[in-house]
């Protein structure tokens, strides 16, 4: 009865490990690295409850580790996807639309525009794929233009105007591209080109959808009317 009483008494004074409990707080953390750390805290948790009998928190423990493993998963692969979609494309352009065109899947080549470009007829996105390699050849690589983009407007982060030089197998050209983050009117998420226009100060400019090229006449024409006109008195 004694030696019961004294078992007893021996398991109440249990404490939990804050190996433990560290590991379920960093799992459970909305942060990447808390995320990662947390199944590691959780195995050394159980490494230490396992040698002292006086130490609890197996489960939270082992609950560290598996929430930990899922959300460092699911980190993972949203890291993933937003650099498929957002840092690739920004950094590399509408390549990925480009390489589509020329292989002559033209309706792949306009999934990757926002609804503008989605909508023209495929005749249109033909004749700007058929443009480019008649003037410039295969396309080869493109990289960004940071000089250029240092020269014009301020980016807006929703919908930044960038700049790039693609490469040609019969020399290079300057291109700029709208990339659409984010639609406020819509609240959501796009990650799409708007439009690419290609700057030809020798043969003339061209672009995709061809009203790209129309809206910038007419903010060139809205500029011209708000600039003050100065006469000689």
């Amino acid at each position: 009865m004694k030696d019961d009483r004294a078992a007893a008494g021996g398991a109440a004074r249990r404490r939990t490990s804050p190996w433990a409990v560290a590991s379920l707080l960093c799992a459970l953390a909305m942060c990447p690295p808390l995320c990662v750390i947390g199944p590691v805290l959780g195995v050394a948790a159980l490494w230490r409850i396992r040698r002292d009998a006086a130490v609890k928190g197996r489960g939270l423990a082992v609950m560290a580790i598996i929430l930990g493993t899922l959300l460092t998963a699911a980190w993972s692969a949203g890291a993933a996807w937003l650099h498929v979609r957002n840092f690739r494309p920004v950094r590399d352009g509408p390549v990925a639309a480009i390489e589509r065109g020329y292989a002559g899947d033209i309706e792949a080549f306009k999934t990757r525009f926002t609804a503008e470009g989605t909508g023209r007829p495929d005749a249109e996105a033909a004749a700007f794929i058929d443009t480019l390699r008649s003037r410039y050849g295969e396309f080869r690589s493109s990289r960004q233009d940071c000089r250029a983009m240092e020269d014009g407007p301020a980016i807006d982060p929703a919908r930044p105007r960038l700049c790039y030089v693609f490469e040609f197998e019969r020399g290079r050209v300057g291109v700029e591209a709208i990339f659409v983050r984010f639609d406020a009117a819509a609240g959501r998420l796009v990650l799409r080109f708007e439009s690419i226009v290609v700057r030809d100060p020798e043969r003339g400019d061209f672009a995709y959808p061809v009203s790209a090229l129309a809206g910038e006449e007419s903010e060139r024409e809205a500029d011209e009317a708000a600039t003050p006109v100065t006469t000689d008195d």
